[in-house]
């Protein structure tokens, strides 16, 4: 596995001890907005990266879950994969002991650590800062005849760690849901050795944003809801 020098790179360093600052105690972060005495909210989102692999577009999906504090500062967790087919020519040695060259697709699987601070939102616009480590295994899969039948085999699985920083413009839509688009840059911190496609670069972020807020003060009026406003 080869490890990224992360300190060959200035700003993703300012962006990272920027969001490290914004997770300190409420008395240091005052002026940020951020009371993490206050009850938190739970948020929920889908979103896809684009990238460019060997001049072919790729994307990833994920989805995450969390909490907002004071509707400035986002910490959570979800899982990301990889959509499109990346594929590579592989050799292989069958069960029967033959060398097979044949083609092989990437697949990735990550777990995910995020963080959004959220430095602007009036009317329908929001504008925020993206962090999030994705820690997981990279592999080939190819397909081999066994007879009758075919299996689907792995090949190549390593460990891999990447880094994702990206800047978000949010438009609430309606009232009930918003859309999100950003850009930003990824970073292979861990990356598997068996893959030849360079995967760090330039990235396009879409997202779907579900404001369960206001879907659930819609159908319960009456309830106090003070502490789900933000729920997004």
């Amino acid at each position: 596995m080869q490890i990224l020098k992360i300190y060959n790179y200035p700003f993703l360093l300012i962006c990272i001890l920027t969001n490290s600052v914004f997770a300190q105690s409420s008395d240091q972060n005052k002026g940020l907005g951020i009371d993490f005495k206050d009850k938190p909210t739970i948020f929920f989102m889908y979103d896809r990266n684009y990238s460019f692999v060997e001049s072919k577009l790729a994307s990833t999906s994920g989805l995450k879950i969390g909490l907002e504090f004071s509707k400035k500062l986002k910490l959570g967790i979800g899982y990301s994969w990889l959509n499109n087919d990346v594929v590579e020519k592989k050799t292989v040695i069958t069960d029967l002991g033959n060398d097979t060259s044949l083609n092989a697709k990437l697949t990735m699987r990550m777990g995910i650590l995020y963080s959004e601070y959220i430095f602007y939102d009036k009317s329908n616009w929001q504008f925020s800062m993206p962090v999030q480590l994705g820690i997981g295994t990279s592999y080939f899969t190819y397909y081999e005849s066994m007879g009758d039948l075919v299996e689907k085999k792995k090949l190549s699985q390593e460990g891999i760690g990447m880094l994702n920083v990206t800047g978000m413009a949010t438009y609430r839509v309606l009232k009930w849901f918003g859309l999100s688009a950003g850009a930003g840059v990824r970073l292979m911190i861990v990356d598997n050795n068996n893959v030849d496609q360079n995967l760090n670069g330039p990235i396009f972020a879409f997202r779907i944003r579900i404001f369960f807020g206001e879907i659930y003060k819609s159908f319960f009026p009456k309830a106090g809801t003070k502490d789900l406003s933000s729920v997004r």
